[in-house]
């Protein structure tokens, strides 16, 4: 083992041997855990199947779908194959969406939700048996000095209300709510950059109330879209397509409409920069 000094910074390398066995290697007891330098494991016990964490800034993630696409070049996808191990993503945001839905009270663990605008379920808790990885609510201006709070939920009290593991330190009325996505990587598709999940999220589909304007997950006749969704006088809907040049609105009447099925309102389709 040796250490080289340069300036406020230590380099340190180390020789590795061969070794030989008579019988299969089964590998690593405890994963990089297993490594050890200087008697010091190069990962803790407890994150030895966490293996490299990337990070994108320029990225999109589209519900009906489920594809998270990586505008970096090189992607984070890059050279991904689901045979090298189970990886998960953290989508910001982008499991639940509460605009001015929120209330807090500084010191107190319990968060409050209006149920018109976002709803709380038992699935919202972090279970870290479940993912390595957490999601978090996120508070606007809850934090210290106002600023974002990201704290885990540990409790649902019912679709109203939830207990967090830190507690907001200003009081908020009517603050927006975000809770992240995280979940598994069903597949990649590298030539293209990107990634299909596993359950996905960004639908609510507890929300199939049609408010004019807002854009829907549809069954329309039997095929899937999204679109944006507006009611007409007499019953019937207008279909709006998001690529509104290539795609002319459809007007549908009133019977029409009947073949029209609101899975849930999208509340997350965007590209992030």
């Amino acid at each position: 083992m040796a250490y080289v000094t340069r300036g406020k910074s230590t380099a340190q390398t180390a020789i590795i041997y061969d070794a030989l066995s008579e019988g299969p290697i089964e590998g690593l007891v405890n994963g990089a855990a297993s490594i050890r330098l200087d008697k010091n494991p190069v990962i803790g016990e407890t994150n030895n199947n966490t293996f490299s964490p990337q990070r994108s800034v320029d990225s999109g993630y589209t519900a009906s779908t489920k594809i998270v696409v990586d505008n970096n070049s090189p992607s984070i996808f890059e050279y991904s194959l689901t045979t090298d191990g189970t990886r998960e993503i953290q989508i910001i945001g982008a499991a639940k969406k509460g605009i001015n839905a929120g209330d807090t009270i500084a010191g107190n663990n319990i968060i409050r939700t209006d149920t018109s605008i976002m709803t709380f379920a038992s699935s919202d808790v972090y279970d870290a048996t479940a993912h390595i990885v957490p999601a978090y609510l996120r508070i606007d201006g809850a934090g210290p000095n106002g600023t974002q709070l990201a704290t885990k939920i540990t409790e649902f009290i019912n679709t109203s209300a939830v207990r967090v593991d830190l507690a907001p330190a200003q009081t908020k009325s009517n603050t927006s709510l975000y809770l992240d996505l995280v979940d598994k990587v069903a597949s990649y598709d590298a030539d293209n950059n990107r990634a299909t999940l596993t359950v996905g999220g960004g639908i609510d589909t507890a929300n199939t109330a049609i408010k004019d304007g807002d854009m829907y997950a549809i069954d329309w006749a039997g095929a899937l879209f999204v679109k944006t969704l507006t009611r007409r006088p007499g019953g019937g809907l207008r279909i709006r397509s998001f690529n509104i040049d290539e795609y002319p609105d459809e007007n549908l009447s009133p019977e029409e409409t009947q073949q029209v099925r609101v899975i849930g309102r999208v509340f997350w389709y965007s590209v992030l920069r």
